[in-house]
Parts: structure tokens; sequence; C-alpha cells
């Protein structure tokens, strides 16, 4: 089978739409025949899904020969944690062919970061994404994850990453739209069965208002427990916690320091807004408990402190030509310009006075 085809989309929609016909007619009635029922709703599923394929797909999939392992080596890597995506594993082991499986991320909450997480810990494949996705919003969650289960299909028939060693393949004759010889794949498949013969996760007998109010309350529900889990955990184990939190909050930093950036400026905002940190005695709110706390030991807290209490103002910047002490930097500077500039007296002064210093 060889394509003609000008964009990525209409590719992977002809081919995406064959595996789905094929096995409704092979297998029968199953929920993706019953869902992704026709032609016309897998291309406006293309279409409101912003799908996102991997660079040079198209040349790859229409070439005489099939690609090599070292394209599929250089498929972009996840970047955004909040996406849905099909991604390719290439596992190699010296004097081996290499061995491909392909695959789908589709967790309502994280995204496919859940599941490649799982797979760079394991450490033993290099893997790659050939399409991605944004999560969709809940009502939308049970027909989008099918539609991905469906292009993980059409990949894996596609680039042929099926595992056969008894048959030759026969039992898969029925989707089978490689466009090339088995004998000139660079790798063998693994992938063990076809994605579209189990039924994806998800509740695909609720109504749009029915999976919106679901998402709703588990939200809810998971942020009760973090709240919860949090503060239990402060209590009992501080000294872990904050450990835990420092360290992730560094991570974070390195990982999105454009994100951690905007998120600092928002919680300083925040702070300042609901007076978080406060100081009562300058009716003056700080935008961090690190500034509130620098504020407190200064010169000028001590001072509305000491009047207060009738004491007398501390002064701590003091001239030493006259000498006559100040409250503020800025007053000495003012009285150095005026009294001391011309002569240059002050400057040899305070030079004498550091050397005796140090």
């Amino acid at each position: 089978m060889a394509f003609n085809m000008d964009t990525v989309d209409s590719l992977m929609l002809l081919l995406t739409w064959t595996c789905l016909a094929r096995f409704f007619v092979w297998y029968g009635h199953s929920i993706f025949a019953k869902v992704l029922s026709s032609q016309a709703i897998v291309a406006e599923l293309f279409q409101s899904t912003s799908l996102v394929f991997a660079p040079g797909l198209l040349d790859a999939v229409q070439a005489s020969t099939p690609p090599t392992v070292a394209y599929f080596k250089s498929l972009p890597v996840l970047r955004k944690k909040k996406v849905w995506a099909v991604y390719l594993l290439v596992l190699e082991k010296p004097n081996c062919k290499a061995k491909f499986y392909i695959g789908s991320g589709t967790d309502a909450l994280n995204g496919a970061s859940v599941r490649l997480k799982n797979l760079r810990q394991q450490g033993t494949a290099t893997h790659g994404l050939l399409c991605t996705t944004p999560i969709p919003r809940a009502a939308l969650v049970p027909i989008v994850r099918m539609f991905i289960v469906a292009l993980e299909a059409a990949f894996t028939y596609i680039f042929w990453a099926v595992r056969c060693k008894n048959d030759n393949g026969k039992s898969y004759v029925h989707l089978y739209i490689c466009p090339w010889d088995h004998a000139t794949l660079e790798y063998d498949g693994l992938c063990s069965h076809n994605p579209l013969s189990e039924v994806p996760p998800g509740d695909h007998e609720l109504s749009a208002e029915q999976l919106e109010a679901q998402a709703a309350e588990l939200k809810q529900n998971r942020a009760d427990y973090i709240s919860e889990w949090r503060e239990k955990t402060k209590k009992n184990k501080p000294d872990e916690y904050y450990a835990k939190a420092n360290k992730n909050r560094k991570l974070y930093i390195q990982r999105n320091p454009e994100a951690a950036k905007a998120a600092t400026k928002r919680a300083k905002r925040k702070a300042v807004k609901q007076k978080s940190h406060y100081c009562f005695v300058c009716r003056h709110p700080f935008n961090t408990s690190a500034a509130l706390t620098r504020h407190v030991a200064g010169v000028r807290h001590a001072n509305r402190v000491a009047k207060a209490a009738g004491l007398p103002l501390a002064k701590p910047y003091r001239c030493d030509i006259c000498p006559k002490d100040f409250n503020r930097r800025c007053d000495l500077t003012r009285h150095n310009n005026v009294k001391h500039s011309s002569s240059g007296l002050h400057a040899a002064v305070a030079a004498v006075a550091r050397l005796a210093s140090s």
C-alpha cells in the first residue's frame, strides 16, 4: 500500500479510518464501532483536538524505503506535562536487532507524563513522541481517549511494530497497511495485541454533564486529601516534609524557570493583598516573610517602636568628621555632599577609619 498525501493530517486520517473500518468488519461490534462509527466523526476529532505530529512523519511514511532506527531515535521527547501522546520505544542490545513498541499515554490528570516517567525510571529504552494533543476537558475524555488509541493502532500497523513469532503476522493480515516489506525493516515489533481489541478506561455511557460533575467531584476530593495529608505530615514529620518540599521546589524551578517566576510574582501580590506578612507597628504589608523579618530587624521599625514607647531613637549613620548621627543613609549622604565635599576631608577621614578597622 503506497500513499501520496499532501498533509500529515490527511494521511493519518486515512490510516486511522482504514484500521477502524477493517477492525469493524473483522471483529464485529465494539465500543469503537459505536463511538467512532464514521470517517466524518474521526475527521472532526482530527480538527478539534489540536494534534501535533512528529517532524518528518509525512515523508517517512510515504518514502519508498522504511524509516531507519536513527529516525525513530530522533523523535521529539515530552516537553509539556499536560498532553496525551502516542509514543514509540526503541530497545537496543549489542549484536541484536532493535525492538520497537508503540503505546499511548492518556491519563486524565497528568497526561502521558505518568506513563513516560515510569519508562524513564526503567532506563532501558529510547522513547519519542509520534503525536501529542492537549488533555481534553472532562466531557470529551472518553471519546478523545478512544481516538488516541485508534491513532496508536494506526501507527502500530503502519510501522509494523507487531510481535509475530508463530504465523508471520497472518492473524493481522486484515490490518496490514505497512507499505514496506517486512524483510527491509531494521527492527522487530514488540506489540502483542491490537490496541483496538481492548476497551479504553472511562465511563462511556455517561453524558457530558455527568462527566463534568464527576471530574469536579474527583478534583475536590483530591484537593481535600492533599491538604489533609500536607497538614498531617507538617505536624508529625516537619523535617521530612520541608526537606521534600524544598527539593521539589528546586527541581520545579530548574525545569520550569519562567513558570516559577510567574508563580512567585502571583504569590507576592497575593501576600500583599491579603496582608499575610504584615507589620502592625508600621502598618505596612510585605510580599514575603523574609522581607518582614528584615524590616523588623531594621532601624526604621526599631525607631517606630522606640517612639511609641517614648524611648530615644536609634541613629545608626554617623559622620566621622563632625561627629553627627543620622537616622537614614540618605541623610548622611546629603550631609557629606553639603558640608564636606569641597575640602575632600571627609574622604580622607573615612579612608583612615577603614584602615584602622581592618
